[in-house]
C-alpha cells in the first residue's frame, strides 16, 4: 500500500508516519523491515528494489521516503515552462511510478513531505493510487485553537489564556510549539497551564513582547509601550536587557532596510539576519514600517540611555519611560 503524508504540520505528520511503521509487525523485527531514504540520496531503481523486497519474517514491511515531491516540486517552479517539462513532468522517476501500481501487498510505501501544491506532478500521480492525508496548519489567528487541540491529545490541561500567549509568541512552529507544551506540562506537575506559567518558561515570550513594545513605540502608544516594558521588568529582567533587546531589534530592522532598499529578498534577508518564520515576518513587517532616519535616532537614544544609566545616579525604570515617551512623541 501507498501512503502519502503531508503539509506544514510536521508534528502530527510525524505521529502518522509512526502509526503506519507500528503496524509494519513485532518491535524486535521493526528494524529489519524498515527502510528509509532521504529524496537527495535516492535513486529511482534503489526505491524499486526496496519496495519489491520481501519481508523478513512479518506480514509487512515499511518503506519510507523523505522529501521527494517536495524537491519535485521545486524542481517544478524552477523550470516551469520549458520543453523537457511539458514532454514528461516526471522525468526519470515516471517509469519507477508506474511501476508502483504493482507494489506487493506486504509493503507500505510512505511518502513524507512538507506543504505541496495542487498541481504537484508526483501528487497528482500517486494520489489516486494511495491513502492520502494532508496535515496543514491553520492560519495564525486560528493557532491558539490548533495548541487547545494539541494539549488536549497530549492529555495536558492548558488555560485559553495561556494558549493564546503560546500562540502570539511563537506563531505557526508546531515542533517548537509541541517541545514547549511539554516543558510547561512538567513544570505545571498535573495542574493547569497558567499564563503566568507561559510567561515564565518561555523565552519566546519576552521576545514577542519586545516586538510588541517597538510597535507600540512606533504607533505612538505611549501608555501600552510602557505597560509592555513594565511586564518585562517585572518578571525580573533589569533595564540593560530591555536596552539589549530593543538594540538588537532595531540593529536588525536597520540590516533589514538597508538590504531590503537593495533589492534582496526575503530569504536572503532572513539569512543575513539568522531569523525565520513568525520572527522574520514580524521583523520585516516593522522595517516596512520605519523610516531610515527614525531607526537611527531610535538606535541613538538607546546609546544615550545606557549612557545615562552607568554614568549618572537615575533609576532604571525612570530612564526606560523617559526613553520610551521621547521615542513615542516622535
Amino acid at each position: 500500500m501507498i501512503h502519502l503524508i503531508y503539509g506544514e504540520d510536521v508534528v502530527s505528520a510525524e505521529e502518522a508516519l509512526a502509526e503506519v511503521s507500528r503496524a509494519s509487525g513485532p518491535e524486535d523485527l521493526r528494524d529489519i523491515n524498515h527502510t528509509t531514504f532521504l529524496a537527495e540520496d535516492l535513486t529511482p531503481p534503489q526505491l524499486a528494489a526496496a519496495v519489491f523486497t520481501i519481508p523478513f519474517m512479518t506480514d509487512t514491511r515499511v518503506v519510507v521516503v523523505r522529501g521527494l515531491l517536495t524537491t519535485f516540486e521545486r524542481n517544478v517552479r524552477a523550470s516551469r515552462g520549458t520543453r523537457s517539462d511539458r514532454r514528461d513532468p516526471l522525468g526519470p522517476w515516471a517509469d519507477t511510478m508506474d511501476e508502483l501500481s504493482s507494489i506487493p501487498p506486504t509493503t507500505n510505501l510512505t511518502f513524507v513531505d512538507g506543504a505541496l501544491s495542487r498541481s504537484n506532478p508526483m501528487l497528482r500521480k500517486l494520489a489516486p493510487q494511495s491513502e492520502a492525508r494532508e496535515f496543514p496548519l491553520p492560519r495564525e489567528r486560528d493557532m491558539p485553537g490548533w495548541i487547545m487541540a494539541r494539549a488536549n491529545t497530549l492529555g495536558i490541561a492548558l488555560e485559553p489564556r495561556a494558549s493564546a500567549t503560546l500562540a502570539e509568541a511563537i506563531g505557526r512552529q508546531p515542533r517548537l510549539i509541541d517541545a514547549e507544551l511539554r516543558k510547561l506540562a512538567l513544570y505545571a506537575d498535573g495542574r493547569s497551564i497558567r499564563e503566568e506559567d507561559v510567561r515564565e518558561m518561555v523565552a519566546y515570550v519576552r521576545e514577542a513582547n519586545i516586538f510588541q513594545a517597538v510597535d507600540a513605540v512606533i504607533d505612538g502608544k505611549t501608555g501600552v509601550a510602557l505597560r509592555l516594558i513594565s511586564r518585562i521588568m517585572d518578571d525580573g529582567s533589569p533595564a540593560a536587557y530591555v536596552l539589549t533587546m530593543l538594540g538588537r531589534q532595531v540593529r536588525l530592522l536597520l540590516i533589514a532596510k538597508d538590504m531590503s532598499a537593495r533589492g534582496a529578498s526575503n530569504d536572503e534577508i532572513g539569512k543575513r539576519l539568522r531569523l525565520s518564520g513568525w520572527v522574520l515576518n514580524k521583523t520585516l513587517q516593522q522595517e516596512r514600517r520605519m523610516t531610515q532616519e527614525y531607526l537611527e535616532y531610535f538606535h541613538g537614544r538607546l546609546v544615550e540611555t545606557d549612557l545615562t544609566l552607568k554614568t549618572k545616579p537615575i533609576a532604571e525604570q525612570l530612564a526606560i519611560e523617559m526613553l520610551v515617551a521621547d521615542l513615542t512623541m516622535r
